[in-house]
């Protein structure tokens, strides 16, 4: 009697649990979405234009996307890249700071952010040293565009922790 009262209860629970797991409502053939977000077809479209570098056509999906969904990253991210291939410094900026303000984790954008600044920033300091006197002493700028150019290009030396860009990376990080 010990072995059927318990068997008895475990066939009770499992048709218990049969019971609640249908459903009043038959499905009718209708899938059920598990991705609702309405952007991702124009995400999936943008990512295959921005592979192929058909960048009007990436941008037209990336806008479509954030059109159904104005909270939409990644278009926004994007479109902050294709900004910055097609060298439209400040459109890129704008991009990737309203995604760092959706989400200011988004390593990816703020890493763009500080390339696209110090690209910005090397403008500046070109300008700066054109318009100099020709006696002035240049060197610490010259040193700096160095260090800039470095960076921008990935040529950066590892090795080199006395760069401006090193020290300025480190008393970042120290506070």
């Amino acid at each position: 009697m010990s072995i059927v009262l318990p068997r008895f209860i475990l066939l009770a629970l499992m048709g218990a649990v049969l019971i609640g797991c249908q459903s009043t409502q038959p499905n009718m053939g209708k899938q059920i979405k598990v991705d609702s977000d309405p952007a991702k077809p124009y995400l999936i479209r943008g990512g295959q234009a921005y592979l192929e570098k058909d960048w009007p056509a990436a941008i037209k999906s990336y806008e479509k996307a954030l059109e159904v969904n104005t909270g939409s990253l990644p278009a926004m991210y994007k479109l902050g890249n294709i900004a910055y291939r097609q060298k439209k410094l400040p459109v890129a900026r704008s991009y990737y700071e309203k995604v760092m303000k959706k989400d200011p984790r988004y390593s990816m954008a703020q890493y763009n952010l500080a390339v696209v600044n110090l690209a910005l920033a090397e403008k500046h300091f070109k300008f700066y040293t054109a318009t100099m006197k020709t006696d002035a002493d240049i060197t610490s700028v010259s040193d700096l565009l160095g260090h800039i150019y470095q960076f921008s290009t990935g040529r950066s030396s590892q090795s080199d922790d006395n760069s401006s860009l090193d020290r300025l990376a480190k008393s970042l990080r120290d506070k």
